[in-house]
């Protein structure tokens, strides 16, 4: 059977005047809620946890200020309708008139509100950026890198100095950092982001972007109301696909088996998966075939559908992806669960997101009573990890006693592979640092005070530190924290930082090969110049008894524009040169030579905070 393009469009279109007539899908709101925050909260009032819904909403007393990251904080929600009543300028950008902009300036954060400073592309060609914008790694794996990429991409900012006239067009930068939202699976920052920008240089790629986003943000109404617009407009598989998905979040299914037929008919697209999982909605099905990888028309599809996430779907997603279901509320409390981990671990999830998630599973009292007993052996052979650590979790949160407490809590670090202890370390923290400092707990200084640093709270961790330095004479364990603790302490940038021995004294504690130990002494070292602490161990010193690193570095070119930007004082270019240097490898696996110049770069350029948390997240993840 041959049916022609018109045929279809025209059909399209006959549908899409059935959506327009729908009841409630010209609602701008979602149908579920308020829209969902898929970025971290914004920083709470000292001592208080953040509200994660029903499912959290005790709060959790911290034991010291708050130290939300403003790196991490969510956008400003922005409306482009709002007209500021003053016409005043932010460090040279109008904030008023948005139209006069261009859009390569549009952006959510402002200096005070986490993004980076209005000049921040101050020196750098436009060219430049052009070209190295889309080389940000889709799937950065560092939480300190992708919360710099996700600043760089949101701040308000005057856009790079064209050196051509003929240059990219002004929407050319507005279009690459959508771009690469989307891939990093930023959706929240991406919604914000078109939802300010002007609405001129929207097309077709942009708008697919932004559908896209608000699908998998479960914002479907949003969404099917661009759908409804663009389907006339633009002649693509994509958006007949997507309106086969408004068609079922509208409970028209005729009508969406029509679109679909279509499609199958003509031989327009070959996504057998979305065919798939189609046919499963539209037998009624209970649950969806398992597809590997699934993408976001996919996903939008199975959710518009009803249909529940298979776990082994889970498997190689992209981040967006993972992000989605983790925020599902359809799908199974397990599946949710191992989705945000899997996001949390890649440095997408903010921590605080997993509260709730943990949060859902129920487990009887008495087994959280008992969580700290139940052990190797003891433990209930069919509990899954995920649903282990909520149940530990869940009772460290309720236990009474300190040393349960600091069992449950080394339980749950322990468990934590790759990426995932970060996370979990600052999920943990408002627990570890409500527990009383004491020589009884000395067993638990290391474990305690790494997890603090971890999270960025070194006030806390720093007592840990203190209490072991002063039992280390009569205590082993305490002095092994120490060692431990000393490289933190001296990263972190504050408090009083034991002498111990130095780097020397560190080396002497450590165990295995001789390959590993200089591996992880070339990245202290590295880290410590990087802020100009000079140790009396010197490189000829460590070169002689080990080999070293042989993971290849990034290319020379990159590595001294790097330098170049760190010292000319440009922060845009330094920021996005040091995402690129280390964000391919991931954290773990880069360089020491390319970490050292990435944390000097952003040192130079005011930064410093930021590079020391990216050095101790490396630390942490090269497993000192």
């Amino acid at each position: 059977m041959i049916v022609s393009t018109a045929r279809v469009r025209a059909s399209i279109a006959a549908a899409a005047l059935v959506l327009c007539l729908v009841p409630g899908m010209a609602a701008a709101q979602d149908d579920v809620g308020e829209p969902l925050r898929l970025a971290p909260l914004d920083p709470e009032p000292a001592g208080e946890a953040s509200s994660g819904g029903a499912a959290d909403s005790e709060a959790v007393s911290s034991g010291e200020p708050d130290t939300a990251d403003p790196e991490e904080s969510a956008p400003e929600r922005r409306s482009a309708k709002e007209k500021p009543s003053s016409s005043r300028d932010i460090e040279g950008i109008e904030v008023d008139r948005l139209d006069e902009l261009t859009t390569g300036s549009v952006g959510v954060l402002d200096q005070g509100a986490g993004g980076f400073r209005a000049d921040m592309w101050a020196g750098t060609p436009r060219g430049v950026v052009e070209a190295l914008i889309p080389r940000i790694p889709a799937d950065i794996g560092s939480h300190s890198l992708r919360a710099l990429a996700r600043r760089l991409l949101l701040s308000s900012a005057a856009p790079p100095h064209r050196q051509q006239a003929a240059q990219a067009g002004e929407d050319n930068l507005l279009k690459l950092r959508a771009e690469r939202l989307a891939a990093l699976g930023e959706t929240g920052g991406l919604i914000d982001l078109l939802r300010v920008a002007p609405q001129r240089f929207s097309d077709a790629e942009l708008t697919r972007l932004h559908v896209e986003a608000l699908l998998l943000a479960h914002q479907r109404d949003r969404a099917c109301n661009k759908v409804r617009d663009a389907v006339g407009e633009y002649d693509a598989v994509f958006w007949q696909k997507a309106m086969a998905v408004c068609q079922i979040h509208a409970g028209h299914i005729g009508q969406a088996s029509l679109t679909v037929s279509l499609l199958r008919e003509v031989g327009r697209d070959t996504d057998v998966p979305f065919f798939a999982v189609f046919s499963a909605v539209e037998q009624g099905a209970g649950s969806a075939p398992v597809v590997e990888a699934p993408g976001p028309m996919q996903l939008a599809l199975m959710f518009a559908g009803g249909l529940p996430v298979a776990k082994e779907s889970l498997a190689g997603m992209e981040v967006a992806g993972l992000m989605s279901v983790a925020a599902h509320e359809g799908t199974s409390a397990e599946v949710r669960a191992v989705a945000a981990e899997l996001a949390a671990a890649r440095g997408a999830l903010a921590a605080e997101r997993l509260r709730p998630i943990y949060m859902r599973f129920e487990f009887q009292e008495a087994r959280l009573r008992n969580a700290a007993s139940l052990n190797g052996p003891a433990a209930d052979e069919n509990m899954t990890p995920v649903r282990r650590r909520a149940l530990l979790y869940q009772a460290a949160r309720s236990d009474p006693a300190a040393a349960v407490r600091a069992e449950l809590v080394r339980e749950a670090l322990n468990s934590a592979d790759g990426g995932l202890y970060l996370p979990l370390a600052r999920l943990f923290a408002p627990i570890l640092a409500d527990i009383e400092v004491k020589p009884e707990l000395a067993w638990f200084a290391a474990t305690a005070g790494r997890a603090l640093y971890a999270a960025n709270r070194a006030e806390a961790a720093n007592r840990w530190l203190m209490m072991a330095r002063q039992e280390a004479i009569i205590n082993p364990e305490a002095a092994a924290a120490v060692t431990m603790l000393w490289p933190y302490a001296r990263l972190s940038g504050g408090g009083e930082v034991p002498v111990n021995g130095g780097l020397a004294a560190w080396r002497s504690t450590q165990v295995g090969g001789d390959d590993g130990v200089a591996a992880r002494e070339s990245l202290l070292q590295t880290a410590f110049q990087a802020f100009g602490t000079r140790e009396s161990r010197s490189w000829a010193e460590i070169a002689a008894e080990g080999p070293g690193d042989t993971r290849a570095a990034p290319p020379a070119a990159l590595l001294f524009a790097l330098q170049e930007a760190g010292e000319g004082g440009r922060l845009g270019e330094a920021v996005l040169l040091s995402v690129m240097a280390l964000g391919g490898t991931g954290i773990s696996d880069c360089h020491p030579v390319a970490l050292g110049m990435a944390l000097k770069a952003l040192n130079q350029v005011g930064l410093e905070e930021e590079a020391r948390r990216l050095a101790i997240e490396a630390v942490v993840a090269g497993g000192i």
